[in-house]
């Protein structure tokens, strides 16, 4: 049923009468289309929880079982979602095309379901309860409603990336760090769905409800709760979003970011229960999934405290370069974790710069006994801006530091089949801590061939970083490790009138450690290794571990995609943490 009254004019009973009973008439249809409408709201918001849980749950069975690694053509899921999707690295994005297909598949959801089963066209005219005046109801409104409910339902779902003790990750493998990506992008989505909702029903009320008189409503309607309550969660969501931008988060620094961000997301939610309270149960699984994720971090640090009889005892070590870069060495000693695996990452809350701020670190050991008999914990950080310039201060007053320690996080990036492969780790930077972290927990395992080790530095200097460790691993592999260290901003020339200044200069006499001073790119050294690999040692498979700044990510895994079409090549990308 449609229709489209206006006013006639006539005075006349049958005329009045007859327009009531059309405008009653009107109102109920639209009461029962809204009802039904309200129905389908919920369903297809509660349908896309329902995927979720299935590919949650095929996650985990195929975990459980393994049998993730007897799906044919893995060579070939690996070229089509391990790729770079933005090749450019200019624009420092480190996507691969997989994080990308699951985003296409929820945007594709909330388009498709914005729209889906919406009777268009239809306009219903009938009497406010309000005020009496008369109003016209477009379907405009269904749309608008719909847009909102999928908002709603995405809510938890962008808390449940964001934890780091998260369903996803305990059921996937996946971790939470890598989630990271979804993560912000469902959030945009979020704040879209919100800004259509705002934009649809405005329409609705400028035109079609209230052509003449519009100011009048929203003076009188501007005081009611879902009013006030939209409002305020659409700004603390136009914040939380404009703030998560790369560019914001570097200017106003990690503490803050963070701080404002778990506030905002508090204020966010309540307001988004004032202007709704009808779906609460979205938003009460938001604010669980935030306590519980925070009251998970507490008492997992106090036990790891209580285990290592009180607080640990940071080592601070500082290295500067020609750059005036500052690189801190922190060695951690009675930190109450047991074991640990290269690629997992902790977090340190240092009492003497804030009792309520952990900040992630990337672990440069191995909890092996053969290299570790003591359990330290070894990092290797770089001097910024916010915490660790607070931390290299300190640390320039006292060498020994308290620290509070939680984690590990993170999922282990040595699977059992690398075990099986050729092995190729590269390195940038403070990255070498992921390489060294994976050569200290491969030590025992039947490598096939020689194992390849390329860090790139910026100056010779740096290897004082880690110089007595990589001494170490290499004389513990021998032959079967080499070693490459490639200098980016020194000639050896240059290099050579500092050597006598560097402690660690007598790396060049140590078998399997080399330096180079050419301009090979990641890639290319990537490319080099391939083609030394023999077969006949065993396998052709090649497995490549990489950690670095953000313009090694694309290189690398693009070169990775590439390769895969001639040989097997597994990639291995930790996060710069």
């Amino acid at each position: 049923m449609s229709h489209n009254h206006g006013s006639t004019g006539t005075t006349t009973g049958s005329s009045s009468g007859a327009s009531t009973t059309v405008d009653l008439a009107d109102k109920v249809a639209y009461g029962l289309l809204y009802a039904s409408q309200h129905e389908k709201h919920i369903m297809y918001a509660w349908i896309i929880w329902v995927l979720i849980a299935f590919v949650l749950g095929a996650g985990f069975i195929l975990r459980l079982t393994k049998a993730h690694r007897q799906i044919p053509l893995a060579s070939v899921s690996r070229r089509l979602f391990l790729k770079q999707t933005f090749p450019c690295t200019n624009w420092r994005m480190s996507v691969a095309r997989g994080h990308v297909f699951a985003l296409f598949l929820y945007i594709a959801y909330n388009f498709v379901f914005t729209f889906a089963d919406i009777p268009y066209g239809r306009k219903y005219r009938y009497p406010s309860k309000h005020n009496g005046m008369m109003q016209t109801a477009t379907t405009m409104q269904f749309t608008a409603n719909r847009t909102g409910f999928l908002a709603f339902s995405g809510v938890p779902l962008v808390f449940l990336l964001a934890a780091r003790n998260n369903l996803v990750s305990w059921a996937t493998g996946i971790p939470y760090n890598a989630l990271n990506f979804l993560h912000r992008w469902v959030g945009r989505v979020v704040f879209i769905l919100s800004w259509l909702h705002i934009i649809l029903w405005s329409l609705e009320l400028d035109i079609n409800y209230f052509p003449k008189g519009k100011h009048s409503y929203y003076n009188t309607r501007w005081t009611m709760r879902y009013w006030l309550g939209g409002f305020a969660a659409t700004v603390f969501l136009c914040f939380l979003c404009l703030h998560s931008l790369p560019f914001v988060r570097r200017w106003t620094g990690y503490e803050f970011f963070r701080s404002m961000h778990v506030f905002g997301s508090l204020l966010f939610l309540i307001g988004c229960w004032v202007h709704w309270p009808t779906a609460f149960q979205w938003i009460a699984a938001g604010i669980a999934i935030l306590f519980a994720d925070h009251m998970a971090r507490t008492s997992r640090m106090l036990f790891i405290q209580l285990r290592g009889r009180g607080s640990a005892e940071a080592v601070v070590g500082i290295f500067s370069d020609e750059d005036e870069v500052d690189v801190m060495r922190i060695t951690i000693k009675n930190c109450g974790i047991k074991s640990w695996r290269a690629g997992q990452h902790v977090f340190l809350c240092f009492p003497a710069h804030s009792r309520f701020q952990a900040h992630p670190f990337t672990v440069a050991n191995s909890s092996n006994k053969t290299h570790n008999p003591d359990g330290d914990l070894v990092f290797v950080v770089r001097r910024k801006n916010g915490m660790t310039d607070r931390l290299c201060q300190l640390a320039a007053e006292s060498k020994t530091l308290k620290v509070w320690v939680d984690g590990p996080y993170g999922v282990g990036a040595l699977s059992p089949e690398i075990s099986g492969r050729h092995i190729q780790l590269v390195a940038g930077g403070t990255g070498i801590s992921f390489a060294l972290s994976a050569v200290s927990e491969l030590t025992g395992r039947d490598i096939p061939g020689t194992m390849q080790l390329d860090w790139y530095v910026r100056r010779r200097a740096n290897t004082a970083w880690f110089g007595n460790d990589l001494a170490k691993l290499s004389h513990l592999f021998g032959s079967t490790l080499r070693i490459s260290i490639h200098i980016t901003r020194e000639s050896p020339l240059t290099a050579s009138s500092t050597e006598k200044d560097t402690s660690n200069s007598s790396l060049t006499a140590i078998e399997g450690v080399t330096y180079s001073y050419d301009k090979n790119s990641c890639a290319e050294v990537l490319r080099m290794y391939a083609s030394t690999v023999d077969p006949r040692q065993g396998t052709s498979k090649i497995a490549v571990l990489a950690c670095g700044p953000g313009s090694m990510g694309p290189n690398v895994r693009n070169a990775v995609a590439e390769m895969n079409g001639s040989v097997d090549v597994k990639c291995v990308m930790e996060d710069y943490v």
